[in-house]
């Protein structure tokens, strides 16, 4: 388990908004560990782990977007039936 940094960034729901936030991470040298996005209503929201997440937030709130940070924490499955069963019983 890793505990890392998750950016969540609300975006307008148009094309090519979430290439732009990719782009702007990217762009700035740092690497994406995991990402997620969802349609919530009339926006979407990309949550993202980057290799230097503060280096990340600052590039996208130069870039204009709205950025928060969270800690989480990051686990590494295998990918197989019943992985996410056995990590449930040890978070219990």
């Amino acid at each position: 388990m890793l505990r890392e940094t998750e950016l969540t960034i609300p975006i307008d729901d148009t094309l090519g908004a979430e290439e732009l936030v990719l782009s702007t991470v990217t762009e700035q040298g740092t690497g994406i560990r995991a990402l997620c996005s969802y349609n919530d209503h009339d926006r979407t929201l990309v949550l993202l782990v980057a290799e230097d997440s503060p280096r990340a937030k600052r590039a996208l709130e130069d870039a204009g977007f709205d950025c928060s940070a969270n800690p989480v924490v990051v686990v590494g499955l295998e990918n197989r039936i019943g992985a996410i069963d056995q990590l449930g019983h040890h978070l219990h």
